[in-house]
């Protein structure tokens, strides 16, 4: 079983979920204060990214990923350059190491 937590850091709100082991499993967040280390923000047009590889992820959205870790999701329906980027996601498939961001550390 998972639990999720919303936090607010640095006035940016996070959905954390984490394993019952306590091991984050996922951050993700749709807050419009939140920018990534690339100038990436909700609302941004695909028009911005130069990697435009977009891949599907579980059927419900397509997403490019950031240099900074973070993955900028856009809807699952075909994408051009006016798409939006609906929220941000960021997860490790080797569960359990520290997620960063200029603004938010987790280490458990």
């Amino acid at each position: 079983m998972q639990r999720c937590f919303i936090v607010k850091v640095v006035n940016v709100k996070y959905n954390i979920t984490i394993t019952k082991d306590s091991i984050i499993n996922y951050i993700s967040t749709s807050d419009n204060h939140f920018k990534t280390n690339e100038g990436i923000d909700v609302g941004s047009s695909l028009s911005r990214f130069k990697n435009k590889k977009n891949i599907t992820w579980k059927g419900w959205g397509k997403f490019i990923k950031l240099n900074s870790g973070w993955n900028a999701v856009f809807n699952d329906g075909v994408l051009n350059n006016n798409s939006k980027v609906l929220f941000f996601l960021k997860f490790d498939k080797k569960f359990g190491k520290t997620i960063n961001n200029k603004n938010f550390k987790i280490t458990l």
